[in-house]
């Protein structure tokens, strides 16, 4: 019986008493407020029938039309796919944006002498409005309200000096499905704030390394896409300043404050968030997968099929050409994945979030790229099958098999979208080796992914095992069977 129930497992997984109470406390955190968001969803999906009726002109709310805040359960592969150590029910209902909440952001200064400043902040900050102009020898950096009440007990030494206080007007900002990530009001940008709570497998904070690396990372993705057409079909959410503070000032508290701002691409279509596709649009009973796929003629397996193909087409090459020609493997899990949907039918995608970023040295260097990192940065590695891993992990075991799922309750046979996605791999894998055209690297690189990618058992991470020894950047991993491999060998 006591299968049943997270909680009486964990107490059987004969963990020492502090990680039992740990990991018990994250995922009765998750239960908590995973119930919250189901009982949220079909409050949304009322108040989305009354709006469409006409009964009541106060419900138009356009947090009814983003995908962002439909998503009820998180992480589909998480075992704490809701958890929110730190965030109490009031903050919840204030914040949580499948809870249709409302985010007003505060801001403070710091003293430029223990600002870490990156990329051009202190032009972009401008995008906040007067609130974002800063006082002489001062830097000012936007914070989520959750955590401005605790910024005097976080720097009880540095709270009415170095960092202070402002009174300006507040923020209204949209929160996005990461809830420390918010649309500002300037819809050209999102801002990553710390926040000090615990989501899924971290504390989400926005540490020195973060806020040097990503306005680097952005302008190294910026010159791969100028000089390789192959990987321009993906728009990628650039984040080109930060703010935060210097850890050899204020020491270790320093991740507790900072944000990094992330830029919104131009372009057609509306963006919605991949981790929503198999929720219930509000007040329908369509998946977003089935509005995202309804311009398309035919039956609706014919039309889910036909939106399938998108990704296939548009998604995958770019991923694998960024991997096999320079090194690059983006986290695109269904969290950091936008599909763009204009009249019914997807026509590209937005990949945001570079913080999970991983990179091959090697396979920069050969591509002739030599970006400078900060000493901390865990981004580079000279691992491959990290870098493989991570590609794999979030593209194939993240978004690919939860997006097939949805397929075949839609009609769309799992089986034969694991045998196009293995086909789409191989053949352009196996086009780039056999190019005389592409650099002897690159055609070095696809030959050997055409094995590696394929082989039967592959690494995926140990998510629970991570929890259980406290773990989230160092990854831990287990073996599976290879899905690709035996799709591929299948008739």
């Amino acid at each position: 019986h006591w299968l049943a129930h997270p909680l009486e497992l964990v107490d059987r997984l004969g963990l020492d008493e502090s990680a039992r109470l740990r990991v018990r406390a994250e995922l009765a955190s998750s239960i908590d407020h995973l119930a919250s968001a189901r009982l949220a969803g079909s409050i949304r999906h009322r108040i989305a029938l009354e709006e469409r009726s006409g009964d009541d002109p106060r419900l138009n709310d356009p947090r009814l039309d983003d995908p962002e805040h439909f998503v009820i359960d998180g992480h589909p592969w998480h075992p704490m796919t809701r958890t929110r150590i730190g965030l109490g029910r009031a903050d919840s209902l204030r914040h949580a944006p499948e809870l249709l909440a409302g985010c007003a952001l505060a801001m403070v200064e710091v003293d430029e002498g223990i600002a870490r400043v990156s990329g051009d902040w202190l032009e972009r900050a401008a995008v906040l409005g007067p609130a974002g102009a800063p006082s002489p020898g001062w830097v000012r950096v936007p914070v989520h309200p959750v955590l401005r009440r605790r910024l005097p007990r976080l720097f009880p030494e540095l709270w009415g000096t170095t960092i202070r206080p402002l009174a300006t007007p507040p923020i209204l900002a949209r929160p996005l499905l990461s809830l420390r990530t918010v649309a500002l009001p300037d819809p050209h940008h999102h801002l990553k704030l710390a926040i000090g709570i615990h989501t899924t497998s971290a504390r989400r904070v926005v540490s020195p390394m973060s806020v040097r690396d990503g306005p680097t990372i952005s302008a190294l993705l910026e010159r791969i896409q100028a000089r390789d057409p192959a990987t321009r079909s993906l728009a990628i959410m650039s984040e080109p300043a930060a703010v935060g503070l210097e850890p050899e000032q204020v020491g270790p508290a320093a991740r507790e404050l900072g944000a990094i701002l992330r830029r919104v691409p131009e372009g057609p279509g509306q963006a919605w968030v991949c981790a929503a596709l198999g929720e219930r649009w509000p007040g329908s009973d369509e998946t977003v997968l089935e509005r995202a796929s309804a311009g398309f003629p035919g039956g609706r397996a014919e039309r889910v099929g036909a939106a399938l193909e998108v990704w296939f087409t548009r998604l995958v090459p770019p991923l694998l050409r960024l991997f096999v020609g320079h090194g690059v493997a983006l986290e695109a899990h269904l969290q950091n994945t936008l599909v763009m949907v204009e009249q019914g039918r997807p026509i590209g995608f937005r990949m945001r979030d570079l913080g999970g970023i991983r990179l091959h040295r090697g396979r920069l260097r050969e591509a002739g790229h030599a970006p400078s990192f900060d000493a901390e940065s865990f981004v580079i590695t000279e691992d491959l099958d990290e870098v493989r891993g991570k590609l794999a992990h979030a593209l194939v075991h993240a978004q690919f098999a939860h997006l097939f799922e949805i397929a075949e309750s839609l009609g769309v046979p799992e089986s034969r979208s694991w045998a196009r996605l293995a086909t789409t791999i191989d053949d352009r894998l196996r086009a780039w080796a056999s190019d005389p055209s592409e650099a002897p690297h690159l055609r070095e690189a696809a030959a050997l992914e055409r094995v590696e990618l394929f082989t039967p058992q592959v690494r995926a991470k140990a998510l629970l095992r991570m929890r259980l020894s406290e773990r989230f950047s160092d990854y831990e991993y287990t073996r599976v069977d290879n899905v690709l491999a035996s799709a591929r060998a299948r008739p």
